[in-house]
């Protein structure tokens, strides 16, 4: 959590919960499925 804390900007980890539990996990789901289909395409 603090990694992605720190990654986004906030000051503390509670913002982050707050934003984390705000989105949908489809939305998750499709943002790691394009970072995943980048990486592979440029190893």
């Amino acid at each position: 959590m603090q990694v992605i804390s720190l990654g986004m900007g906030h000051d503390n980890e509670e913002m982050t919960r707050i934003y984390l539990a705000s989105i949908q996990t489809d939305v998750i789901d499709n943002a790691n499925n394009k970072i995943l289909y980048f990486l592979e395409r440029n190893k």
